[in-house]
């Protein structure tokens, strides 16, 4: 039998200053997206392309964005790096759980912030909204129960 998922059973965890995973309540939209490079393989004498190779795993968004709560700005919550840290930034995991089961939905690695933003409108919420640039993404088919990546990919291959 098949358990349909829906947004409010997605938790989002991100890291905390000392790179701890915590619940990231502010967020309550996650989206993420991910694709592969590719070339046609053109030969002479023929119109189309003979076949369409992928050259690349391109790197992974995820956009996060919510209402803004006091005392909590991205800096804290989303793990965004103040202009004097920045220097010494490491790149993160985030992990997505559902929050009923408990098992990983989605877990990007090598996830770095890229664009932070706010919206202030009248008779309206804050809104907050941070966006991550990763390495790679993987989902519950290839983590383990407790949201370890198990085909291999978590590093990068390069020193």
């Amino acid at each position: 039998m098949s358990q349909t998922i829906t947004g409010g059973m997605a938790q989002l965890y991100v890291p905390d200053q000392t790179g701890n995973l915590i619940l990231a309540g502010v967020f309550d939209t996650v989206s993420r997206g991910k694709g592969l490079s590719t070339e046609a393989i053109h030969t002479l004498g023929q119109y189309s392309a003979r076949e369409i190779a992928i050259t690349a795993y391109n790197e992974v968004t995820v956009n996060c964005s919510g209402f803004r709560v006091a005392e909590k700005s991205t800096t804290v919550v989303g793990n965004f790096p103040t202009l004097a840290a920045l220097l010494n930034y490491q790149a993160v995991t985030i992990k997505v759980v559902n929050r009923q089961s408990g098992a990983t939905l989605l877990v990007v690695t090598g996830a770095v912030p890229s664009t932070d933003n706010e919206s202030y409108s009248a008779k309206a919420t804050t809104k907050t909204s941070i966006s991550y640039t990763g390495i790679a993404a993987f989902d519950e088919q290839t983590t383990d129960a407790s949201g370890s990546v198990t085909d291999g990919e978590g590093t990068p291959s390069w020193p």
